[in-house]
């Protein structure tokens, strides 16, 4: 028998736990992104400062999302 998920006893830990899902779905996204750069390059309309640009953007909205800023 697995022991059951204990209930979040605050606000933030609540706030983590409803948008976890949409935060490992969006690094996964950007892991993905990222291994497409690597191994196909940018296409000729972009660059790497605009593609780091538009990741770390990304990553500020996940850690918005989950309550980490």
């Amino acid at each position: 028998m697995s022991t059951p998920t204990p209930i979040p006893r605050t606000d933030a830990e609540h706030v983590r736990a409803v948008n976890a899902s949409a935060a490992w779905s969006a690094l996964y996204d950007i892991d993905n992104r990222i291994r497409g750069i690597i191994k196909y390059g940018l296409n000729e309309a972009s660059s790497y400062e605009q593609e780091l640009a538009e990741i770390r953007r990304e990553i500020n909205e996940i850690t918005a999302l989950i309550g980490s800023k």
